[in-house]
């Protein structure tokens, strides 16, 4: 078909659906039958349709409001380096008007958590960029995102029931698993493992620990079946407690039967 810059009305008329009809489908909303998808899938496949974003962005009358819910940060941590990459793409947005902006929580903490949650459900927003926390949560606001027809993606931490556009993270249990590979590449036989875990890893805000975890002790009962693995509860905020802590546990430990450490 001959190549031309086709409107959400020409494709709507090719395809005897509603102008409403073609734009849920553009933007992957529900409320759509198959049937009707379908006949719009196939006009855009006929025409090859590619979406010109700037000229939309520039057209549009409003401009864009892209909410962002992730943890406080300090200068140099895991979530600063986040936040740079947002704001990179943040400034690459702007003449399509679109605007980023930030509702920030306290990691772990359920309260400051469910506080970013509830801002979100009173203010005027297009899509959410979630980092989640807390599971139960959650799943509240992106109920009341999907029944707003607003759409979210998560980042960090992906919530498979859900129905985010994406997820932009690294798989969990996969990176324990190969944390585990690798260390143990190291191991001679004889030697036993310890793991220095913290007193937060069964919070329900550190799931993505636990998925680490699964995957790592995964790898170790495949491969190490009858590997003697010692377990380290470190306190993140008792300093005295864990020195006391680490020096009883290496003192009882004879000399070279632990090499690995994690």
């Amino acid at each position: 078909m001959e190549n031309k810059n086709y409107t959400i009305k020409d494709i709507a008329r090719m395809a005897g659906v509603s102008a409403g009809t073609v734009d849920r489908v553009l933007h992957n909303r529900r409320d759509v039958s198959s049937a009707s998808r379908e006949k719009v899938q196939k006009v855009l496949d006929e025409i090859d349709y590619h979406p010109n974003m700037f000229a939309i962005g520039l057209a549009a009358k409003k401009p864009y409001r892209i909410v962002c819910i992730i943890p406080y940060y300090i200068e140099h941590d895991y979530w600063h380096a986040v936040a740079k990459g947002i704001d990179r793409a943040a400034q690459e947005l702007r003449p399509f008007n679109v605007g980023v902006d930030y509702l920030y929580y306290s990691h772990a903490d359920k309260t400051s958590y469910e506080k970013a949650c509830r801002i979100i459900q009173q203010e005027s927003v297009d899509a959410v960029l979630i980092a989640p926390n807390f599971q139960e949560e959650t799943l509240k606001l992106t109920a009341y995102l999907e029944e707003k027809d607003i759409p979210y993606a998560f980042i960090d931490f992906n919530m498979e029931q859900t129905h985010a556009l994406c997820y932009i993270g690294q798989d969990s249990r996969t990176s324990g698993y190969i944390a585990a590979k690798i260390l143990m590449r190291r191991y001679e036989e004889g030697q036993e493992l310890v793991l220095f875990l913290n007193n937060q890893k069964n919070s329900p805000a550190e799931i993505q620990m636990q998925r680490r975890i699964e995957g790592f002790m995964q790898y170790l009962a495949a491969e190490y079946p009858n590997l003697t693995i010692h377990d380290v509860v470190l306190h993140k905020k008792d300093t005295a407690s864990n020195k006391i802590m680490l020096d009883a546990f290496f003192c009882r430990t004879p000399e070279g039967r632990i090499r690995s450490c994690v």
